[in-house]
């Protein structure tokens, strides 16, 4: 089931809008065997930047992985989440798509719950 729901912030006067598919997908870190890179250590960096809420730096560091290796699949998922997370619905449809494409045998990436709400969507 998909809804939204719009909070409004009690010191900020903030509306936060988040689009939920019924469930949270977590970010990925590069399957064994993967060297370590720079590219692996930037999504590393944001994964535990995502896991704080520090969104756009998460996002970041996402995008400089991306950089240095554009084929880390993981990379390009993770920045999908953080994207969504920034209300960036469009670019992470692209980076969730270009995921897919980069391992399409991946299930973690194939079967997450916001891979599979960012296919069926349209922006």
């Amino acid at each position: 089931m998909r809804f939204s729901v719009v909070l409004r912030g009690l010191f900020s006067g903030a509306v936060l809008t988040a689009a939920c598919s019924g469930a949270f997908s977590y970010p990925l870190y590069p399957g064994p065997g993967h060297p370590e890179t720079a590219a692996t250590q930037h999504n590393e960096a944001g994964v535990e930047q995502y896991q704080l809420a520090h969104w756009a730096a998460a996002e970041a560091h996402f995008e400089v992985a991306i950089q240095a290796e554009p084929m880390l699949a993981e990379a390009h998922f993770n920045c999908g989440l953080a994207l969504d997370r920034l209300g960036a619905h469009a670019a992470a449809a692209a980076h969730f798509k270009q995921a897919g494409e980069l391992a399409p045998h991946n299930l973690n990436i194939i079967r997450a719950p916001m891979y599979e709400w960012h296919m069926s969507a349209s922006f």
